[in-house]
């Protein structure tokens, strides 16, 4: 997946960008230039590591240590992250499912050319927004049921912050900051 879009992202954004001195050839009476592909090929890695980086947060931060992290001070943003980090593989797991059952009642893909492929899609995807919204107003009901948010409310966390974790923290903090600096005096520029 990540060698595709890195592509494609190279590729596509000579289109979108104008900046640079090497002309490779014209589109149109527009210059394509070389430093266009290259910032392309930036944009394109720094892409694939933002999805590495969530998929390395999907599996580090589960929905407990997110209720852990965001709970107690900011309840309904932890309650939304531990949700939504519960969504995303339950969504695929529920559109297989979904489109399993379609193929079962005899809905293939063979023969149907790309309207069909498009309405049945659409079916698929519309079953699948329902039944998550659907499942979400019930998770909603059954924490409001159980107290989530009161001021009082206490829960129980198996987690402690080690000292190991305060010195991360802080190192994470001052890297952090740094790149904050870095930004803000116009050292980050690609």
């Amino acid at each position: 997946v990540e060698i595709p879009l890195f592509l494609f992202t190279a590729v596509i954004q000579p289109i979108f960008s104008r900046s640079g001195t090497t002309v490779l050839y014209y589109v149109n009476d527009n210059a394509v230039t070389l430093e266009a592909y290259i910032y392309g090929a930036a944009a394109g890695v720094l892409l694939i590591s933002v999805i590495r980086w969530c998929s390395c947060i999907r599996v580090l931060l589960c929905g407990d240590k997110l209720m852990y992290l965001f709970g107690r001070f900011i309840p309904v943003l932890g309650l939304t992250f531990s949700m939504i980090m519960r969504f995303i593989p339950l969504l695929k797991q529920r559109y297989a499912q979904i489109h399993e059952a379609q193929l079962a009642m005899g809905r293939k893909l063979e023969n149907v050319g790309l309207f069909g492929k498009m309405s049945l899609f659409t079916k698929e995807i519309s079953i699948l927004i329902s039944w998550t919204l659907e499942n979400s107003i019930e998770t909603s009901a059954y924490m409001e049921a159980r107290g989530y948010g009161l001021k009082n409310r206490t829960s129980y966390h198996r987690y402690k912050l080690k000292n190991t974790d305060i010195a991360v923290l802080i190192y994470i903090v001052v890297i952090f900051a740094a790149v904050a600096v870095g930004i803000v005096c116009g050292y980050a520029d690609m």
